[in-house]
């Protein structure tokens, strides 16, 4: 909703604007295929662009777990959408006068500190340990290592083997992870 607020504000078209928010959000929906394209995926504008992900933390709350980082991301999608709604609005609102100049410099600099607030608290959250920030809100705690499964670890006597079936592709691309 908030980024249809932003592609809203952008246009006085409703068809308009409703193209536009359909963009927005299907490029952040496909963004972790367009940035794992060809050989271009290791380049620093295929990490930037992958800031604006909106399906991989989508994919953890569907397992699933309830990730605190995640959850301020798209806090933070949705406050930064608002607030360019807010911009663009204050932009139109304002002619063209002698004030332009302080007041754009003004909205600039307040644009870049909400951005770099942002990427701030993003990047602190991240560095959180993840068993502060992870929760698991499954029913059977599948997730969660639990007393009852601590209690059965314990009391082997040997060692188990755990086989994984994946397809060859799987495989080859999860082995550092």
């Amino acid at each position: 909703i908030a980024i249809g607020t932003f592609a809203s504000s952008l246009t006085e078209s409703q068809v308009v604007s409703a193209v536009i928010s359909f963009v927005f959000i299907f490029v952040g929906y496909m963004m972790s295929s367009l940035t794992s394209i060809g050989s271009w995926s290791e380049t620093v504008v295929a990490k930037i662009l992958s800031c604006y992900d909106l399906y991989g933390p989508l994919q953890n709350f569907m397992s699933g777990t309830l990730p605190l980082g995640d959850i301020l991301y798209y806090l933070s999608v949705i406050f930064l959408a608002l607030f360019f709604a807010y911009e663009v609005m204050q932009k139109r609102r304002w002619s063209v006068s002698k004030k332009m100049i302080s007041t754009s410099v003004f909205s600039v600099g307040t644009i870049v500190l909400c951005v770099a607030v942002v990427i701030a608290g993003n990047f602190g959250v991240s560095k959180i340990p993840k068993k502060y920030t992870e929760f698991d809100v499954t029913s059977k705690k599948i997730y969660s290592i639990t007393n009852d499964t601590k209690k059965y670890l314990k009391s082997l006597k040997e060692d188990i083997t755990i086989y994984v079936y994946v397809d060859k592709k799987s495989k080859d691309e999860n082995v550092d992870k």
